[in-house]
């Protein structure tokens, strides 16, 4: 298990606001979120292919004392613990903010990952995206 967590660290980053800002901005569907104080937390998928590694980005985005904190996890879509590793992300953010059940977080994920699969809603990867890390993070 002690794997997993190491892995956890390589494949887990916190977002930056201007990351944040720019991921809300890009969507407008993050508009709601934006916009109503009621609306705690908000949640989303990209998915990345390319010729040598495929990858997939699961996004949480959290309002804090009026402020906006995000975590992100890229996973390889080869990765053998690609469940275990999404398990392990829903239960840290579990532990950051204990109001959400980490079940219901990786069901969620888990739906947002097959929809966005089956429709092959691929992005574009920025130049900066280190893909070292999605092959660092295949754990085979």
């Amino acid at each position: 298990m002690s794997k997993l967590k190491n892995k956890l660290e390589v494949c887990v980053f916190e977002m930056s606001k201007d990351d944040i800002n720019e991921l809300l901005n890009a969507d407008n569907r993050f508009k709601e979120f934006i916009n109503n104080p009621k609306k705690e937390y908000a949640t989303t998928v990209k998915l990345y292919m390319q010729k040598r590694v495929s990858f997939i980005e699961f996004f949480w985005i959290i309002k804090v004392k009026n402020e906006m904190k995000g975590d992100v996890i890229r996973i390889n879509l080869k990765n053998i613990h690609y469940y275990d590793l999404l398990w392990e992300f829903c239960k840290m953010i579990n532990e950051e903010n204990n109001k959400y059940a980490a079940i219901n977080l990786y069901q969620h994920y888990c739906f947002l990952s097959a929809e966005v699969i089956s429709r092959n809603d691929v992005f574009e990867p920025k130049k900066n995206v280190p893909v070292e890390v999605a092959r660092m993070c295949n754990m085979s």
